[in-house]
């Protein structure tokens, strides 16, 4: 696999308390935990183009995690295995996705209104008046029939919507 990081046979992290933990890893980086996600990340690699589906740039693999869409740590087994709920994104993406700040929602990618000031996805301020979406920013051609279910819940439950 080309990825930079399977050099590395175990990963030590420090905590706060200058704890060291050791968690093993497989050769590809993934933790021994998620057996499923070696098997999904390659089918993604054979099935789709190396390009996030957030910002729509192209990056090496090493830099694109296959993010679930519904949180895997709530999905059933057979969800694990379902590529609809597996897309690539970059690892700044992702981040803001996990974290509720960006999400799609009927289509369009909408942004939290905690860092909507920051103009992370390089919209045109103009464009975004004229077409009176205050947080929808442009429209995503990955959401279809089969990721909807994915896509509804985290703008739903994850999602940091307008208070």
């Amino acid at each position: 696999m080309n990825n930079i990081f399977s050099i590395c046979s175990r990963l030590i992290i420090l905590n706060k308390d200058k704890l060291n933990f050791n968690f093993n890893l497989h050769t590809s980086g993934i933790l021994c935990n998620r057996p499923e996600m070696k098997k999904m990340r390659q089918r993604l690699i054979n099935q789709k183009i190396n390009k996030c589906i957030i910002c729509n740039k192209i990056f090496p693999l090493c830099l694109l995690d296959g993010a679930h869409l519904k949180p895997r740590s709530i999905i059933s087994i057979s969800e694990r295995k379902n590529l609809d709920n597996l897309e690539f994104m970059c690892k700044c993406c992702h981040f803001l996705y996990d974290k509720g700040y960006i999400s799609i929602n009927k289509g369009y990618l909408e942004v939290s209104n905690d860092i909507i000031d920051y103009n992370l996805f390089d919209i045109d301020k103009e464009s975004k008046l004229e077409s009176k979406l205050e947080s929808k920013l442009k429209i995503m051609y990955i959401y279809n029939d089969s990721n909807k279910k994915y896509f509804d819940y985290h703008y739903h439950n994850i999602f940091r919507q307008k208070k």
